[in-house]
């Protein structure tokens, strides 16, 4: 159990105008998330073409060469291995993004399903509900 700094336990109920403050803000920050998908998503995009662009000038240098398919294949990727890296964490930070903003969206839904069950036991306490 954890208290925040106004002495609530997360045990401890939201009112209707705490769920609603905190759809707020995470809406925003879905947002900002969503442009950082974006970005990411592109770095990662440039990372693979980089890394595909690198691999085949590797290839191009080596035809004519002396060596076996396996000993070429080994020397295209030693000469692009700093592409692919940088492919590989870009995609990996794209991907870490895209995370985040999924569970952006699954505390929102908590959330609306919280607020809806709000206003039911309102509407109930006050005679109007089902």
């Amino acid at each position: 159990m954890t208290t925040d700094d106004r002495g609530m336990t997360d045990l401890d109920p939201l009112s209707q105008d705490q769920v609603e403050r905190e759809i707020l803000r995470l809406s925003g920050e879905l947002t900002r998330q969503t442009i950082e998908v974006r970005t990411s998503a592109q770095q990662a995009a440039q990372g693979d073409v980089d890394h595909k662009r690198a691999t085949a000038m590797a290839w191009l240098e080596r035809v004519g060469r002396e060596g076996t398919v396996p000993e070429k294949e080994a020397a295209v990727t030693v000469a692009c291995i700093a592409e692919y890296r940088e492919w590989k964490l870009a995609d990996a930070v794209f991907r870490a993004d895209r995370e985040k903003g999924q569970n952006l969206r699954s505390q929102l839904d908590a959330l609306r399903t919280i607020a809806a069950n709000q206003r039911a036991a309102i509407d109930y306490s006050r005679g109007t509900g089902g």
